[in-house]
């Protein structure tokens, strides 16, 4: 179980990665809590893709910036959009 305490220690350390990883273990916790609600579950899994997706930016060894990245998904999904163009744009 993750302690608030661990999450502190991790981002205190300067360790991107172990905090990303505490924040991560601690939002399981919560979301598994019976006592977490309909909208904090919600909330909660959409924090749990955003900090998953920039662990796996940080394994894969390739530099994330969450900004062009959130552009780029966000040109996608609108319609006759150019994602490439509109994210190499963006910066």
């Amino acid at each position: 179980m993750v302690t608030l305490s661990e999450i502190l220690a991790a981002a205190q350390s300067g360790d991107r990665r172990a905090t990303l990883e505490a924040l991560r273990d601690q939002i399981a916790l919560v979301i598994d809590a019976p006592s977490t609600t309909g909208a904090e579950l919600a909330s909660l899994a959409r924090q749990m893709i955003v900090v998953t997706e920039i662990l796996e930016g940080i394994s894969d060894g390739r530099a994330v910036n969450l900004v062009n990245d959130l552009a780029a998904k966000r040109a996608s999904r609108k319609p006759g959009a150019n994602a490439s163009g509109r994210a190499a744009s963006g910066g």
